[in-house]
């Protein structure tokens, strides 16, 4: 049994289908989302269904865990491959174990290449920004600040500039920091098929809405879920 596969069956130890795919219960839904609010598979049912896209590419911005609550788990699964974008260099083992065909990069995502910013590591870890004004409206809610780490950063036009075709999917968690890192991105030259993006539930002063960028470059919104929109571009006809 592979790692990854081990990691699942320890992750999800009351599901056990012999000889098939853990997601492949259709013909309507895998059996199973990574995702919080099933994201990954909306994600990969528009891909594989009406784009007939089997196997696409991804950024994954503000990763987190590769598991947990993560969007692209169940993508790397059926074959897709992409870049990671987590600041936290204790995922880095888990990556490798269970991932190791992505490549993981511990940078932020922010508007411009090689700045040195503030990383704000929180408890819990999925809340952890960038975001200095995300940070106090956190910690009301009562999230605690447990360090700020110096990181270095990378541009979304850096990271897409890497691939050789336009990218499948751009999911972003940066809890505030999407419109900030959209807000330089190059959108004529680089042309991502769809983008996942955390909805901003309480404006914050200083926050820039990553939503209206999107739009105005010529995304529209095709599904929602509690935590995520999701975006496609428009001439893709969804």
């Amino acid at each position: 049994m592979s790692d990854t596969l081990k990691a699942i069956v320890a992750y999800l130890p009351t599901l056990r289908f012999a000889n098939q795919k853990l997601w492949s219960i259709r013909p309507e839904l895998p059996a199973f989302s990574f995702s919080e609010c099933g994201e990954d598979v909306m994600i990969l049912r528009l891909f594989q269904d009406h784009f007939n896209i089997q196997k696409g590419t991804y950024i994954d911005v503000g990763a987190n865990s590769p598991i947990r609550y993560n969007n692209t788990m169940l993508l790397y699964l059926e074959g897709w491959r992409g870049l990671v974008l987590e600041p936290n260099q204790r995922s880095r083992k888990a990556y490798q174990r269970i991932r190791p065909e992505d490549q993981l990069i511990h940078k932020v995502v922010s508007a411009q290449d090689d700045q040195q910013l503030t990383f704000f590591e929180m408890e819990p870890d999925l809340v952890s920004t960038l975001s200095r004004e995300t940070v106090l409206y956190h910690q009301q809610l009562g999230y605690k600040l447990i360090q700020e780490v110096p990181v270095e950063s990378v541009s979304l036009n850096t990271l897409c500039k890497s691939f050789k075709e336009p990218v499948h999917l751009i999911s972003m968690d940066t809890e505030g920091h999407e419109g900030e890192i959209l807000s330089t991105f190059d959108f004529k030259t680089y042309k991502p098929w769809a983008f996942c993006i955390e909805k901003i539930f309480t404006p914050l002063e200083g926050v820039i809405d990553p939503f209206i960028i999107l739009e105005k470059a010529g995304y529209k919104p095709v599904a929602n879920t509690w935590k995520n929109t999701l975006f496609i571009r428009e001439d893709l006809s969804v």
